[in-house]
């Protein structure tokens, strides 16, 4: 009868070996069915459930091995790797430490260990199993190639670099170590290593998710989106199902408005009303550039948060009585954009303005710098560059620098960091400026607004508590326009007719707002509509979409980058600025009001589509505002159309410059300060944050 059970046994080991699992199985039954007892054939029949994904089964026959053989580290590794593919961390780790308790030296179970301790964040505990596996094998290839990913994590960039370079002398076929060389390339800044070594990953394995994911997103952070846009579409075209994986919908989005190509575009918007309904998860920065529903907005936010930023403990509890050590008030602001960029030219001279004798003013940065950063560093009381550092440090300094008030400038913006706001840096936190939205988060305690874009009956759509100020954007006053007069001529422009302008970035753009940019030229003989362009991309993109509305493609004339000074110059050839919706223009907004051009604008329900009617309430030029499709499109017809009309309108702008509330920056420092020493008060009164108004 042993023999024959035996018999039995080897055969069936002999069809597993060959990948006959179903008949393996089969095999291995009749062997317990005649020896319960049979260790072995438990084992080799977990073994055969793992191979098939039955988890479940497969655990349930490895440990009824074992309480026949308790001492098999084979048993007990493949214990730990069905556990580990079911997400029971602990226990796996626990399988993998019996195992190594038994056989010291096995190196698959130290970097199967070391794994499960990456998975469980426990990054110092993974490099030194990964470590003790090489040591033990040193041309284990996986094992460099998953250490350079623990290096990588942990911010240590030179030995991620070299255990990649490893992995691939190893195995130079392996297009996962690839993908390891380009992640520590790209962290080290050397992005175009990075590309040749992604593009080799996709060369050896032509749809790994992570190489695409990876190329595309450094591809969209050197703003080179005909690129992105090339291999998204390749990838799309051979797996339409990968666009509801991941982050690719978001990814592609924000590609085709970059370059406004809207082919398809009500069926790519689809997730965007289905929020909550599927597994994507959602930029909310994207989300904000084309919904006008703030039940949307609200929930895309916190559904990002809570993927993104969990709810973890701090332990950052200041003394109320004990924070201002000189009598002021200290407020940091934190942001990756102290450069060229809206938020520096907007905020630049109010860091000058505030009160030193009140409010001491200190400037974190994590972005690139240039000569704006320069005038900033020379406007703040203190500016301290934090670029690289890893989140926990930024949050030490901040606490040991005893910041009282931390304004986020960044939200979901490229580049920001919330995750040091979600660690809780400062007893207050609040939001301004660089999102337009509520952030869906519990740690951010205000969102500063007014009352034009967030209505008191719509502050049920916030998570935050909203601090009013009179008038919302912040502007540097002494901002200067070039004395160059652009001629029509040398910008493209025709001699006479009326000239439309927006200047936004074009993923501000989408079909509806281009729609009634069209109706508005034909409803305007011999006008031209002057635009931002990055490149020919958008440009071809934009006059077929023209043509397709029965409008002349060269009525539409596309401006370059220039300086900022001259940028501002050019606005003056134009007679009407055309705003975008729903996502407004905001800086571009008051850049054109700075310049002199009206701008015509079009509310909606969400923050981001009320921006512009903000400033234009607060420069006296209401009748620039509309709250739908039909009225926006009449309103520039009529001003199109009528001249001096719209020289009335300009001649009050102009009149209205030095005047307004928009452009008085000493007014609007003292306003923020009045919101700050509120914040502050109130959390030194142990109230909870609440809306606040100045």
């Amino acid at each position: 009868m042993i023999l024959a059970i035996e018999q039995i046994f080897l055969q069936a080991v002999q069809l597993h070996q060959q990948g006959r699992l179903h008949d393996a199985k089969t095999g291995y039954e009749n062997v317990l069915k005649q020896q319960p007892t049979h260790a072995q054939a438990c084992y080799l029949l977990g073994v055969a459930n793992a191979q098939e994904k039955r988890f479940v089964e497969a655990e349930e026959w490895i440990q009824k091995s074992l309480t026949f053989e308790p001492d098999n580290p084979a048993a007990l590794c493949n214990l730990g790797n069905v556990q580990r593919e079911t997400l029971q961390f602990e226990s796996a780790a626990n399988s993998y430490t019996k195992a190594l308790q038994i056989s010291p030296q096995l190196p698959e179970a130290h970097h199967n260990l070391g794994i499960t301790y990456r998975e469980m964040g426990q990054i110092n505990d993974a490099i030194r199993c990964f470590e003790r596996a090489i040591a033990l094998r040193p041309d284990y290839s996986l094992a460099h190639c998953n250490l350079s990913q623990v290096f990588h994590e942990a911010h240590d960039q030179e030995k991620a670099f070299h255990h990649a370079h490893k992995a691939l002398e190893q195995q130079p076929q392996s297009a996962d170590a690839y993908v390891r060389l380009g992640d520590a390339l790209n962290a080290l800044k050397r992005e175009q290593e990075a590309i040749t070594a992604y593009l080799q990953a996709l060369q050896l394995s032509p749809f790994n998710a992570d190489a695409s994911i990876r190329l595309v997103n450094i591809y969209i952070a050197l703003q080179e989106y005909v690129k992105a846009h090339t291999l998204v579409k390749a990838l799309l075209a051979s797996d339409p199902t990968l666009l509801y994986k991941d982050t690719w919908w978001t990814q592609w989005l924000l590609i085709k408005s970059k370059l406004c190509d809207w082919a398809e575009w009500d069926e790519l918007l689809g997730p965007l009303e289905e929020a909550g309904k599927n597994d994507i998860v959602i930029n909310p920065f994207l989300s904000i550039t084309q919904s006008n529903s703030p039940t949307v907005l609200k929930k895309i936010a916190s559904q990002f948060a809570s993927k993104n930023y969990p709810p973890s403990p701090h332990n950052y509890n200041p003394d109320r009585n004990k924070e201002l050590d000189d009598d002021r008030i200290v407020v940091g602001y934190f942001s990756a954009d102290f450069r060229n960029h809206p938020i520096s030219f907007l905020m630049a001279e109010l860091f000058e303005l505030h009160d030193r004798k009140k409010f001491k003013i200190i400037c974190f940065s994590y972005g690139i710098e240039d000569e704006f950063t320069r005038k900033i560093r020379h406007a703040c009381e203190e500016f301290i560059d934090v670029s690289g550092w890893e989140d926990d440090v930024i949050v030490a300094l901040a606490r040991e620098k005893k910041i009282n008030i931390a304004v986020d400038l960044g939200g979901y913006t490229v580049h920001s960091k919330l995750g040091i706001f979600a660690k809780r840096l400062a007893p207050i936190q609040t939001s301004y400026l660089g999102y337009l939205g509520t952030l869906g988060v519990d740690f951010i305690d205000y969102l500063i607004a007014d009352e034009t874009i967030i209505p008191t009956e719509t502050q049920i759509n916030y998570t935050e508590k909203i601090a009013y100020l009179p008038c919302y954007q912040v502007n540097d006053s002494r901002r200067k326009i070039a004395d160059k007069i652009f001629t029509r001529s040398e910008l493209g422009l025709p001699k006479h007719g009326v000239v439309f302008c927006c200047f936004n970035n074009t993923f501000k753009f989408n079909p509806g707002t281009f729609n009634l940019w069209m109706r508005i030229l034909i409803g305007v003989p011999q006008s031209t509509m002057f635009l931002y362009a990055e490149n020919d991309i958008v440009e071809n993109n934009l006059r077929a979409q023209a043509k397709l509305l029965g409008v002349n493609p060269a009525r539409l004339v596309f401006g370059k980058r220039i300086s900022v000074p001259e940028y501002l110059a050019r606005y003056k050839v134009a007679d009407l600025f055309l705003d975008t919706f729903p996502f407004n223009a905001g800086t571009t907004a008051s850049d054109a009001l700075w310049a002199g051009v009206p701008v015509l604008t079009r509310t909606g329900d969400v923050f981001a589509s009320r921006v512009a009617c903000s400033l234009l309430n607060a420069m006296g030029l209401q009748e620039l505002i509309t709250d739908n499709a039909e009225d926006y499109v009449l309103k520039a017809i009529e001003l199109g159309n009528h001249p001096s009309k719209l020289a009335e309108i300009k001649a009050k702008l102009a009149h209205n410059i030095p005047t307004s509330d928009l452009f008085n920056t000493y007014k609007f420092a003292r306003s923020i300060e009045a919101l700050f020493a509120k914040m502050h008060e109130r959390h030194l009164s142990g109230l909870n944050p609440d809306v606040i108004k100045v």
